[in-house]
């Protein structure tokens, strides 16, 4: 059967009988093909980890306590393959690598999109004295972390649970108010776009449903 994922305006998908390196996806009237390779992630490397932590960012992609929405995004995340401008225009689909948020202008790449953009620092800001409650003695919020779940230091299983799930959340509201912005030119702060889709979380009290902080001005 094909598999296919909505991300805001954005749904992916890998047709039946279709090479599974091909990532199909549409934005707006236009459909584009990426050359991905999806094979074996616990063996596949991924760029600024150290040998052996790859195995630990599989596992996550795959968390059991996860959407799938966000593990589908988590695995794009791995790959580095989410179909931002600085992707897109190095396949030649894209007119500008420039990230699409106002004032800010920098190459919109996914690292960039989920922690060096204006917006994803002052979300990650905002939540970071919530997850510091779920965070061992002296490990703070950082790319590797927030992108992979990789710490510095080993987070206890239950503490997890609830960190991991957030972080998917967080990270599609970052997404999600991205594609809302390209799409239908609308601005809005991805704690402003996370309680207007809440309902499309599990419920309240769920590891999947984080404490969003209130956007700032």
């Amino acid at each position: 059967m094909s598999q296919v994922a909505k991300m805001g305006p954005v749904v992916y998908w890998w047709p039946r009988g279709v090479p599974h390196n091909l990532l199909f996806f549409i934005t707006g009237m236009n459909l584009h093909v990426l050359m991905v390779h999806k094979e074996r992630e616990p063996v596949c490397p991924v760029r600024r980890l150290a040998t052996g932590e790859p195995t630990t960012v599989w596992r996550n992609v795959a968390y059991p306590a996860l959407l799938n929405r966000h593990r589908d995004l988590s695995w794009m995340v791995a790959h580095e393959i989410i179909p931002v401008r600085a992707v897109m225009h190095t396949r030649g689909m894209a007119r500008t690598p420039a990230c699409p948020r106002p004032g800010c202008g920098q190459d919109e790449s996914v690292r960039h999109l989920l922690w060096e953009c204006r917006a994803a620092r002052d979300l990650w800001k905002e939540a970071g004295p919530l997850m510091s409650l779920c965070l061992p003695a002296g490990e703070d919020l950082t790319p590797q972390l927030v992108l992979y779940g990789v710490g510095r230091r080993p987070i206890p299983p239950k503490a997890f649970t609830k960190l991991w799930p957030t972080f998917a959340c967080l990270k599609d509201a970052l997404w999600s108010s991205r594609n809302l912005l390209v799409a239908k030119r609308v601005e809005t702060t991805p704690p402003g776009w996370y309680r207007r889709n809440g309902a499309s979380t599990p419920g309240e009290g769920s590891p999947t449903t984080p404490k969003v902080p209130a956007a700032t001005a």
